[in-house]
């Protein structure tokens, strides 16, 4: 059997703990919550659909054979939405998206297919030929096959000694 000593008002001093922390917020990292959802969201690419950032989609770019090929997820894209650039050692690829307007006949439980515009640039290792470039796009992949202005060739360098 344990005794509590009184508190200095009269009261256990278990009682007057857990009056003190009632008084507490729960949590006190709550207002935090909205801006961890946000975070979550830019390191997994989405975000509301009332969010408007511009979200630059993901590229591969490998060469093969002294060609480069570049690969651009462009989901939801149609050719007509996409305008390539090639410029020296670099290309730039825009697009723009929307969907039909149905927010008011829907009631969205959750809205992460984004629409806008973007825009990315990607530094190539070297110069390219810009009469040389071909794109197409297939199932939401943006391909995009670059010539380099003079073909670079590796060459085995042997170490004297």
């Amino acid at each position: 059997m344990s005794t509590q000593a009184p508190a200095k008002n009269g009261t256990n001093s278990t009682t007057a703990v857990a009056v003190r922390q009632s008084r507490l917020p729960r949590d006190p990292f709550r207002s935090f919550e909205a801006m961890r959802q946000l975070m979550d969201a830019m390191f997994e690419n989405r975000f509301p659909a009332d969010f408007n950032v511009a979200i630059e989609p993901a590229v591969n770019v490998y060469e093969k054979d002294g060609t480069y090929t570049l690969e651009c997820a462009l989901p939801g894209y149609k050719k007509d939405d996409i305008k390539i650039e090639a410029r020296g050692d670099e290309l730039s690829i825009s697009g723009s998206y929307s969907r039909e307007n149905n927010e008011d006949h829907n009631h969205y439980h959750r809205h992460e297919l984004r629409q806008g515009s973007f825009s990315r640039i990607v530094d190539l290792p070297q110069e390219i030929n810009p009469d040389s470039v071909t794109a197409k796009l297939e199932n939401g992949l943006l391909i995009v096959s670059l010539k380099p202005m003079t073909v670079t060739k590796s060459k085995s360098i042997p170490v004297n000694g």
